[in-house]
């Protein structure tokens, strides 16, 4: 059954249908049948709307328009068109036609220039995926995303983006990275650094520096290969910035650091007593 898309309200759908004898050749209808459509919400039959173009453009195919401006169509509900008693090549045939929505399925996805106008004062968007180089708004005050996953809400008001006419994805990003996180204090409290903490946990992540730090495990003079070595910015251990890494031939791994800020270095292997929590400042290599 072919899906003719979530439309809106008071849009046309409109595609072809075919019929064939038992040869499978083209024929036409010698009864034409109803067209009809059936609202799933609650089981109407609507006969409204609907244009029937038998043999149209040519010989087995079939126009069919459905005009969604009746009252009987209502947004938030699903259609299919379909075919009752005809008569094709001497057989009673009743068939599925298409289906389509009005209003009805979730916002997946906004490409570019997908959204131009507002029909209301505020356009209220149910963001999963941003597509494209920029969404364009026309809205009457607010433009609001609502998060779905973190349980976000963010208003941006038309002043904060030029007058409500362009919203850009840097608009959009910079308002999530600066999102006040909760249990964080004003310098490191927004959304943006509380995900780099959660990210700089998974272990082999590469640090958010922008130094070479090459450190060197070393003991009774002679280097540590293989070691386990990772870095983190607690005395405790708990907050991993890069890391889990093995040391080279040489006893040696580079970290990405930012340099002048206290860390604290981890090592471990099996028979060797190795540095665990060892402050150091960073230099770059």
């Amino acid at each position: 059954m072919r899906y003719l898309g979530d439309i809106a309200k008071g849009a046309t759908v409109a595609f072809l249908w075919s019929t064939v004898d038992g040869n499978g050749a083209s024929c036409t209808r010698t009864v034409n049948g109803t067209i009809k459509v059936r609202r799933h919400s609650d089981g109407s039959t609507i006969t409204v709307g609907i244009t029937d173009n038998k043999d149209t453009p040519i010989l087995g195919l079939h126009e069919c328009k459905v005009s969604t401006s009746d009252a009987n169509y209502t947004i938030n509900n699903d259609y299919t068109v379909y075919l009752e008693n005809a008569t094709i090549d001497g057989r009673t045939i009743n068939a599925v036609l298409g289906h389509f929505s009005i209003k009805n399925k979730p916002l997946q996805s906004l490409a570019e220039g997908s959204i131009t106008d507002a029909v209301a004062p505020n356009l209220q968007v149910n963001v999963t995926r941003v597509e494209g180089q920029i969404l364009s708004a026309k809205v009457g005050e607010n433009f609001n995303f609502f998060f779905q996953n973190e349980g976000y809400t963010a208003t941006q008001h038309q002043d904060d983006v030029g007058g409500g006419s362009t919203l850009t994805l840097p608009d959009i990003a910079n308002a999530v990275w600066g999102w006040s996180q909760s249990g964080y204090d004003s310098s490191t409290g927004t959304f943006g650094y509380y995900l780099d903490a959660q990210i700089s946990t998974i272990e082999g992540v590469q640090g958010p520096g922008s130094v070479n730090v090459t450190v060197q495990l070393i003991v009774d003079e002679q280097p540590v290969a293989d070691a386990d070595i990772w870095i983190t910015t607690d005395s405790a251990g708990n907050n991993v910035v890069e890391g889990t890494y093995q040391t080279n031939s040489l006893g040696r791994a580079t970290f990405h650091l930012t340099e002048g800020i206290t860390y604290y270095l981890w090592a471990q292997k099996d028979g060797y007593n190795l540095p665990a929590g060892k402050a150091f400042v960073a230099v770059g290599d």
